[in-house]
């Protein structure tokens, strides 16, 4: 069978009748299904026969396949974002959060606690900047390649001197502003 460009694609799709998509869906459940199946009974065997560092990389590759939990973490509520990455530096609540400032903890670390891994903590430290309710509560965290740690950088509006990572829009104007234009 020839590939179908996206427009062919599209208009099978649009004339799908219901039938038609649960049809499709049965279909897809079934393939999940044994696919599950068949990674269950590799990880049985690897359980029951594999040496600990083959259980360890099976462990790290299929989380979710073996009953490891990921992280959660709520949406709707930026406050809770904020207080999750503010744990992982070791807050307490009532201490002063300025004093954490360069808090490190390693990318392992987060992985063993947590279950996250790089992208996802890419995205929360973002949303971190991004989405804050005020500039205030703003939390600069910035990750280190070589040595794979995380470091509490700053908390508040300002902008941290060296930063490379996102900047929001308000900084980003308010430096326009101030460039002498000649």
């Amino acid at each position: 069978m020839s590939k179908l460009t996206k427009e062919e694609k599209a208009a099978l799709r649009a004339n799908r009748t219901p039938e038609m998509t649960a049809a499709i869906k049965a279909k897809n459940d079934k393939k999940k299904a044994a696919r599950l199946a068949y990674l269950k009974t590799v990880l049985d065997f690897v359980k029951e026969f594999g040496t600990d560092e083959v259980k360890v990389a099976a462990k790290y590759i299929t989380p979710k396949a073996i009953g490891g939990e990921r992280a959660a973490i709520a949406v709707g509520n930026k406050a809770s974002r904020r207080d999750f990455i503010l744990d992982l530096f070791g807050f307490k609540s009532g201490d002063d959060e300025q004093s954490y400032i360069g808090a490190t903890i390693t990318e392992d670390a987060i992985w063993a606690d947590k279950k996250m891994g790089r992208m996802e903590m890419r995205h929360l430290t973002t949303d971190l900047i991004k989405k804050a309710k005020t500039s205030a509560e703003r939390v600069w965290v910035q990750f280190d390649l070589p040595t794979t740690t995380y470091t509490l950088v700053a908390i508040g509006a300002d902008k941290p001197s060296g930063w490379i990572g996102y900047v929001p829009t308000d900084i980003l104007t308010e430096e326009a502003a101030q460039v002498d234009v000649q």
